[in-house]
């Protein structure tokens, strides 16, 4: 029998997960060096090489840049502050609006990469719908990371995960005695 290749061999880290950058604080670092964030990978998934800064409008002046990787820390437990961005799995829900407010800067409402055929007349919301769909079906690959904002339901939710953990662990240490 032959042996996998590393390219299809399943990779753990040290601490058991798939991904390096799993449950990693990171810090994100806009060009000019004046605006850093260090945002939480609340899951074991990937993260984005760049990050927009927070309410502004995308452009690469506006990105952050993920920096310094061997300064990334470990942080299972973390609970993060309300308003800190962290990283969860994409979903309709936070990708929507990303996907919406691209074509509202970006698209004329008028010219489509696929036009109608000659005699034909695209309405333009039902483009608009069609467009935002194609958008979706990129953001929303399986394991694409999307950066939220952090709510007070959100930190509780964390914070009650963790305890969970905890109380597990607790008893499984128990058992074995």
């Amino acid at each position: 029998m032959q042996k996998p290749s590393k390219a299809t061999r399943p990779i753990k880290t040290a601490e058991g997960h798939a991904f390096k950058e799993a449950f990693m604080l990171m810090k994100y670092v806009s060009k000019d060096g004046k605006t850093v964030e260090t945002v939480w990978n609340s899951r074991d998934g990937v993260s984005p090489f760049m990050l927009g800064a927070r309410d502004v409008d995308v452009s690469l002046d506006t990105m952050l840049q993920h920096a310094h990787w061997g300064s990334d820390i470990y942080a299972p437990y973390h609970v993060p502050n309300v308003g800190d961005r962290v990283f969860v799995d994409a979903t309709e829900e936070t990708e929507r609006p990303k996907c919406e407010a691209y074509l509202d800067r970006e698209w004329d409402g008028k010219t489509l990469d696929c036009q109608a055929p000659p005699g034909e007349v695209v309405d333009p919301k039902i483009a608009r719908e069609q467009l935002i769909d194609e958008l979706l079906k990129e953001s929303l690959k399986p394991g694409a990371p999307a950066a939220v904002v952090v709510t007070a339901k959100m930190q509780a939710a964390i914070y009650a995960k963790i305890v969970e953990v905890e109380r597990n662990m607790m008893q499984a240490r128990g058992s074995k005695r």
